[in-house]
């Protein structure tokens, strides 16, 4: 036997159960700051260590990953709503995109008087059960604390109706299909996001 051989053992790691070794990878991933993003998403180092913890782990990134999409809406003077939306989710693959279960979509509101953007928030979260899905919205909280604002956030009340009718009735849908389980694609956050511009109430003017 060569003693100057350093003899091999397998990692203790691999021993732990696969329920151990998944919260590991959970402490890990929180720790990280990629959870949060309003761009394509950087999966961490953890995840290229090896073929086996990327496939262990990376569902478990995206699954926390949150997808934050921003949407424009403006009313011009001659009484008419347009919306641009960035699309840049669709640069993730197929596959990765299914896992995400959080989806954040912001809906920046641009007063056609004074030009102020008044950002709203709509929280979609997707459990892993059969047909659920939840819905939230708020203000930004930089808006509502800002000293200087002008907007009321009572001026949007009819306008975050139609938004959020628009949402649960695209989610209910998918729902119906039966594909909320197994997640979205980057279509159906098209769908979300794509709003007919007659259905949205003229903002209220803002008086100064």
């Amino acid at each position: 036997m060569d003693s100057t051989r350093p003899e091999t053992r397998p990692s203790a790691f691999w021993t732990l159960p696969l329920e151990i070794r998944e919260l590991i990878y959970n402490f890990h991933l929180q720790s990280t700051p990629h959870l949060d993003r309003g761009s394509p998403p950087s999966e961490p180092p953890l995840t290229l260590a090896c073929k086996q913890i990327r496939r262990e782990a990376l569902p478990l990134y995206y699954s926390a990953y949150k997808l934050h999409v921003q949407t424009f809406i403006r009313s011009s003077y001659h009484r008419q709503i347009w919306l641009r939306t960035e699309h840049w989710y669709h640069g993730i693959a197929p596959a990765k995109f299914k896992q995400i279960r959080h989806f954040q979509l912001n809906f920046a509101l641009i007063d056609p008087y004074t030009g102020e953007r008044v950002p709203v928030e709509f929280h979609v979260d997707l459990p892993k059960r059969d047909g659920c899905f939840t819905i939230r919205q708020s203000f930004a909280r930089s808006w509502i604390r800002n000293p200087h604002r002008i907007g009321d956030p009572a001026d949007f009340d009819d306008l975050i109706v139609v938004l959020r009718d628009h949402l649960d009735g695209v989610l209910s849908t998918i729902s119906k299909q039966g594909r909320i389980v197994e997640g979205l694609s980057a279509e159906d956050v098209d769908r979300l996001v794509k709003i007919d511009p007659d259905s949205l109430p003229l903002f209220t003017q803002i008086q100064s």
